[in-house]
């Protein structure tokens, strides 16, 4: 009797470990999530609005992408990212700090954006807005 017990416990233990791993989120963006460092953001003119001067930054991590730049105000835009692995584009609502101010200083006029995916390799990132285009390294 306490054999087949100490079993049950075995199997009950390996059942709760493969249900707890099971639960866990997993990132569908592939390539796009990361760190990355803006490199410049032009506008379609040609025109800089951002050199890369090391402290702007997109990050990208599941459904939220978040937009840094000391330099445009409060700096820092935040919303969630709609994307599904493989295509060729993502839209993004800026919910938190997603104020024309910030937003303007990426290029970016109008909130929701949906931002075209020029480039995606391991370590360069393009993202092509309808106002601006967005140039990165992976940090």
């Amino acid at each position: 009797m306490r054999k087949n017990i100490d079993i049950s416990v075995l199997i009950l233990a390996a059942v709760m470990i493969l249900i707890g791993a099971g639960c866990r989120r997993v990132s569908h963006n592939g390539k796009l999530d990361g760190f990355w460092r803006i490199d410049r953001v032009e506008n379609l003119q040609g025109q800089t609005l951002i050199q890369g001067d090391g402290d702007s930054f997109i990050a990208i991590e599941l459904e939220v992408i978040q937009l840094q730049h000391p330099r445009t105000g409060g700096g820092v835009a935040t919303g969630e990212l709609h994307y599904s692995k493989g295509q060729e584009q993502f839209t993004v609502d800026f919910s938190f700090g997603g104020t024309p101010s910030n937003l303007s200083g990426f290029g970016i006029y109008e909130n929701p954006v949906t931002f075209r995916i020029e480039e995606l390799t391991g370590k360069k990132l393009t993202l092509r807005t309808p106002q601006s285009i967005i140039y990165c390294t992976r940090f």
